[in-house]
């Protein structure tokens, strides 16, 4: 039997030499077929040799001797055999195609991703190529037709391989970044107002930038550099979550994958949803005092304990805080326009002895029981708030499809989910919220979600969170507002901190408009008083001067 596998291995070998001789060039059609039969039969031999070796071993007819030859003599038939496969593979040369090149090759745009695609395209492109005509075709079609203007006047009229037009591309079309500074900008990087997945996406993007800049190409220093950096992305994404009880959870967990990490916060946070989201500014809370001892800032004030109900006629309605005044003899009971959500606000105390409020601007508090005094042109507004309008208070006024304004309060009105929708705008509230019934109506789908707020409409409980696309002038963003069975309030809902210091909001009340940052050169403003909608776009000429011009829609 040891003979018989020793014959095999020998027209083996000849197979193996007359494919090598032959060359990959001529090595194709009827040729390459026989061949490939002659081998595949000597296989079909060897394996019932093969078989009849192992019925022996197993009747005991054969000692170790001869078995440890005959294993010895398959490890080298076999060996040869895969060699013999491999000549016998034929492998497919790609020639120039100028169709394959025009679908595969993008456009060079002043886009530094489309840039990265390009290269990375024309890398696996010529790799595909067989012949050096073909490769020189490639660099001409790269140079002459995908190139931008900019691109054609930093870069060489011709290039000999395709590994120089590629390497030439990356050091004179694509920016440079410091790793220093990319160090930086992720060490101090932390959620703040992002959610979840914008925060842990832009950790992502820095974690890549600073590989990459780190590495300057080199494969081996790749390999190192990317776990020893993604440890540190995954430690500053978990100490940089806004919630330390989930920052706790995520960083005992030893992540190895920073998108594993961000994954298990969304899933904690959607889980345990609670009031750590509310108010992580300052754990500072000033007191207010009114009938019934002092309370925290961001309970229910207004509440007297004597069946007080808000009264939404009242034509003192007010947005700047509730006030106790004398009326006739009679207590009034004065409430703030936005209503829930309240939690801690950013509040100090000045070197005078004043207090601070984003949205109430200084003020102080006065001997007299129960009054705030506000900022010089607030306190005027508030005291004579439809003086300049001619109209009367106890109304909401409809000045275009945008602004709606009643008292101090301001509501506009913006196409949500393609239907008009009415939204209090309150600066002090720091989720977005809105009523379950006109999420119902709609049959928009909710994300089942549990959290506890305070606000001047008391103790809320959450039924879910959804994603709305609301319209902005001619721009169409998505927003996330948590699902409530009922709000009080005499809109849709309430945007809040997160929506205003996103989109980087500007109130004016004077001029009645409200002024959203759509992305880094563009601003909408919507106006009240007339039909009015102005968007901006801000640029820097060839001077780095700021360029600004307005279209009116």
């Amino acid at each position: 039997m040891a003979d018989e596998i020793k014959s095999l291995i020998a027209k083996l070998k000849e197979v193996r030499t007359y494919l090598i001789k032959l060359g990959p060039k001529r090595r194709k059609g009827e040729i390459l077929l026989k061949k490939a039969d002659e081998s595949y039969v000597l296989f079909s031999t060897f394996s019932s040799v093969l078989a009849i070796i192992s019925d022996q071993v197993k009747l005991g007819k054969s000692d170790k001797d001869t078995e440890k030859n005959i294993n010895e003599l398959s490890k080298e038939f076999l060996k040869l055999y895969e060699e013999v496969k491999k000549l016998c593979e034929v492998v497919e040369m790609e020639t120039f195609s100028l169709k394959t090149a025009l679908g595969l090759l993008p456009l060079m745009t002043d886009d530094e991703t489309v840039t990265q695609q390009l290269i990375d395209n024309i890398e696996y492109y010529g790799s595909t190529l067989s012949e050096a005509a073909c490769k020189v075709k490639l660099i001409n079609f790269v140079l002459k037709s995908r190139l931008s203007q900019a691109g054609k006047l930093k870069l060489n009229e011709s290039y000999s391989t395709i590994g120089e037009l590629i390497q030439d591309m990356k050091c004179k079309l694509l920016a440079q970044k410091s790793a220093n500074s990319i160090q930086t900008k992720l060490q101090q990087l932390r959620q703040n107002d992002k959610t979840i997945n914008d925060y842990g996406q832009e950790l992502s993007q820095l974690f890549v930038d600073l590989t990459i800049s780190q590495s300057k190409g080199d494969a081996n220093s790749y390999k190192v550099l990317k776990p020893l950096n993604e440890k540190m992305a995954i430690k500053r994404f978990a100490d940089g979550l806004r919630n330390r009880r989930l920052s706790t959870i995520i960083a005992s967990r030893n992540f190895d994958s920073l998108k594993d990490a961000v994954q298990a916060a969304l899933d904690e946070e959607i889980t345990t949803a609670t009031t750590d989201i509310i108010g992580t500014y300052n754990s500072y809370k000033p007191r207010f005092r009114y009938q019934g001892g002092y309370q925290p800032r961001g309970h229910l004030r207004g509440r007297y304990g004597r069946g007080y109900k808000p009264n939404y006629q009242d034509n003192r309605y007010r947005s700047q805080g509730y006030s106790q005044q004398y009326h006739n003899g009679d207590r009034k009971t004065f409430y703030r326009g936005g209503m829930v959500a309240r939690g801690v606000s950013q509040q100090k105390r000045n070197h005078s002895g004043g207090y601070h409020n984003h949205q109430r601007g200084f003020y102080r508090r006065p001997q007299k029981h129960g009054v705030h005094m506000l900022a010089e042109e607030q306190e005027t507004e508030q005291n004579n708030p439809c003086e300049d309008r001619g109209l009367s208070e106890n109304q909401f006024f409809f000045g275009t499809n945008h602004i709606l304004i009643g008292g101090n309060s301001i509501i506009i009105k913006l196409k949500t989910n393609n239907q008009d929708w009415s939204w209090l705008i309150d600066t002090g509230a720091t989720i977005s919220a809105v009523k379950y019934s006109y999420i119902r109506e709609r049959n928009i789908p909710i994300t089942k979600a549990r959290m506890n707020i305070k606000g001047i409409g008391g103790s809320l409980e959450s039924i879910g969170f959804t994603k709305l696309k609301i319209l902005i002038g001619n721009e169409l963003i998505e927003q996330v507002v948590y699902v409530f069975s009922s709000l009080p309030c005499p809109t849709a809902g309430i945007l809040g901190h997160n929506f205003l210091n996103k989109h980087k909001a500007q109130i004016n009340y004077r001029n009645k408009s409200i002024t959203l940052s759509i992305n880094q050169n563009k601003t909408i403003t919507l106006q009240y008083g007339n039909t009015l909608v102005q968007t901006c776009y801000n640029f820097k000429n060839d001077q780095n001067q700021l360029i600004t011009f307005k279209l009116i829609e």
